[in-house]
């Protein structure tokens, strides 16, 4: 008895599935702080704070001045660097988007005196740190240009590379794969609706979801990548198109 016991309770351990934070949702900020003489800056302190929420997170750079914040979510932060004998630097606007990396390279001056050092300049959203190719399209463009039906997925159309599929332009293929092939996410996790044929409606998709048509004021951005994706991504051969909701802010409205 007790030996079927404890082979019940392996059995238990085997099937216990620990869910898995997908990071296709967040972003990333890195750098290297150097002085006027382009030496590196150990031990300076890097923090990244969204003024919408409040929500601050800080690292402290290594012996060759390099810093990485990880894992923040998309939307608009102030990036601040303090050190030991220096002023200092703030640079503001730094857009931060689904899964991308902005690399913000910060030169602190030396100062006796308290004092701070603000960039007001908007950072470039190029993308310099991975291969991939996609596009970003943000709440504007979702909310203010013409779509049929209200389905966001409409807007796939207006990256290179992406043309309707079939007769009834139900879905799109995107460099030449099948409109089936795309493969959407929700926030990091798994949107496509299965349950809809590809020779039904022309492609899988949250278009035939709860978040195609009835939500598409909740969307914030979502980007579409076509090539050279990571192994983040996965499912398919098509696109990723991954979505991210609105999260809200600090201020009422």
């Amino acid at each position: 008895m007790r030996k079927q016991a404890v082979v019940c309770v392996s059995l238990l351990a085997l099937t216990i599935v620990w869910p898995g934070w997908g990071q296709t949702t967040f972003g990333n900020i890195e750098g290297v702080i150097t002085d006027p003489a382009r030496a590196a800056i150990p031990g300076a302190t890097a923090s990244a704070t969204n003024p919408e929420t409040g929500i601050s997170r800080a690292v402290t750079t290594d012996d060759r001045g390099f810093y990485r914040i990880a894992n923040l979510p998309p939307s608009t932060y102030r990036v601040s660097v303090t050190a030991k004998g220096f002023a200092t630097a703030v640079q503001n606007n730094v857009r931060v988007d689904i899964n991308q990396t902005g690399v913000i390279n910060l030169t602190l001056q030396p100062s006796a005196l308290e004092q701070t050092i603000d960039v007001e300049a908007t950072v470039s959203g190029v993308n310099t740190v991975t291969s991939e190719v996609g596009s970003t399209i943000g709440t504007k463009q979702v909310n203010e240009l013409p779509l049929n039906g209200r389905s966001f997925d409409l807007l796939i159309g207006l990256i290179p590379g992406a043309a309707p599929a079939g007769v009834a332009g139900l879905g799109f293929t995107v460099n030449g794969m099948r409109a089936g092939a795309n493969n959407f996410l929700i926030n990091g996790t798994d949107g496509n609706n299965n349950y809809f044929a590809e020779q039904i409606n022309g492609h899988s998709g949250v278009t035939f979801t709860s978040l195609g048509s009835a939500s598409i004021d909740d969307i914030q951005e979502f980007r579409i990548v076509t090539n050279t994706y990571s192994a983040e991504y996965g499912r398919v051969a098509g696109a990723q198109i991954n979505v991210v909701t609105k999260s809200g802010t600090n201020s009422f409205h």
